[in-house]
């Protein structure tokens, strides 16, 4: 037996029929309309001031990039090399009395050509005499280091620490460490224009800047994992936990 076909319904028998509610007539076939809310949409975050960024109390970890707070990405291998570095800095600051070394999470807010931007560098050194009776301040220094190492991570993009060198070479910041644990190499960009590549073999210098510091730059990253190992720890190509 052949279906039987339904007639399809007009407008005007749409009209009249009371329990239409919710629904359109599309090509003479009731349809309910979707009764779901529709979620409004995305209120953007109003950029914020540096004095705000500075009164968050949840923002440790996290930079201002133009009025937006930004988390930093951190590992445990680059928080690794970023303790490292503070390690090896800090006997030739203090011995020398040179200046004053701080961590990630110190603040600077430095750069005229982008106001709402505030960068925490994973180490900072400033010399000595730069600040007001030589002590720095409770929050924001507004000053420009004079050694910044920013400590690439996982999930950094390149194009963020590009960023990121861009505005401190833009600042003349004397002398700027990027470390990448996954190479084992470490680039120095100095305010004469100078850019020096070292490998794990090679000695680091502190030169002109610090010139008694010198460190080797495998000093800095752990050790290198065995053949056949991958980063977390695991044989390379070993199977599975099995039933």
């Amino acid at each position: 037996m052949s279906a039987i076909l339904k007639p399809q319904i007009t407008p005007e028998m749409c009209e009249s029929m009371p329990d239409m509610k919710g629904w359109e007539l599309i090509d003479g076939k009731p349809v309910e309309k979707d009764r779901g809310e529709v979620p409004a949409p995305a209120v953007p975050t109003p950029p914020r001031t540096p004095e705000e960024f500075e009164a968050m109390t949840d923002m440790k970890g996290w930079e201002l990039i133009d009025g937006i707070p930004r988390e930093k990405e951190m590992g445990a291998e680059s928080s690794f090399v970023g303790g490292e570095l503070l390690q090896v800095f800090g006997p030739v600051v203090r011995h020398g009395r040179l200046g004053r070394l701080f961590p990630s999470d110190a603040l600077y807010q430095c750069f005229p050509h982008r106001p709402k931007l505030v960068r925490k560098p994973d180490v900072s050194f400033v010399r000595a005499g730069r600040f007001p009776n030589d002590r720095p301040p409770r929050g924001i220094m507004r000053l420009v280091p004079d050694l910044v190492a920013e400590v690439i991570s996982p999930d950094d993009l390149f194009e963020q620490v590009d960023d990121k060198v861009n505005d401190y070479l833009l600042m003349t910041v004397p002398m700027i460490w990027v470390v990448n644990p996954a190479l084992r190499t470490v680039l120095v960009y100095l305010a004469d224009g100078t850019i020096r590549r070292y490998t794990a073999e090679q000695e680091l210098l502190g030169e002109p800047l610090l010139p008694d510091f010198r460190v080797r730059a495998a000093d800095l990253f752990p050790d290198p994992l065995p053949e056949g190992v991958d980063a977390t720890g695991s044989e390379a190509g070993a199977a599975g936990p099995t039933e």
